[in-house]
């Protein structure tokens, strides 16, 4: 069985934001740079330096490859948060996405 391209990450907060924005995207390739995905490349900047850093009592990876075999999905996370509820439990990991425009809070996935 041939492989199948893994579906990127972006292409489901393209698809959440607008369908029809997420198939121009990435199924027929159009994309037009304007004053607002601008600012946003500008944000982005940061985090594709990548790295590690402390921050608020959370480990913090910007720019973390992440990869799903059994969803087909990858890309790479903003920023990534990890922390620990206590000092003896696994470490809980929460995906940051850099957007311009206002802050939106998401409750954490199970």
């Amino acid at each position: 069985m041939p492989e199948v391209e893994p579906i990127p990450i972006s292409a489901l907060q393209h698809a959440v934001y607008c369908l029809r924005q997420a198939a121009l995207i990435h199924l027929e390739r159009l994309w037009a740079e304007n004053r607002f995905t601008a600012e946003g490349g500008v944000l982005h900047a940061v985090t594709e330096k990548g790295g590690k850093r402390g921050g608020r009592g959370a480990r913090r990876v910007n720019a973390l490859p992440l990869a799903s075999s059994r969803l087909n999905l990858a890309g790479v996370a903003d920023l990534v948060e990890f922390s620990r509820p206590s000092p003896d439990a696994p470490e809980i990991a929460f995906p940051v996405e850099y957007k311009r425009g206002e802050a939106l809070l998401h409750k954490s996935l199970p």
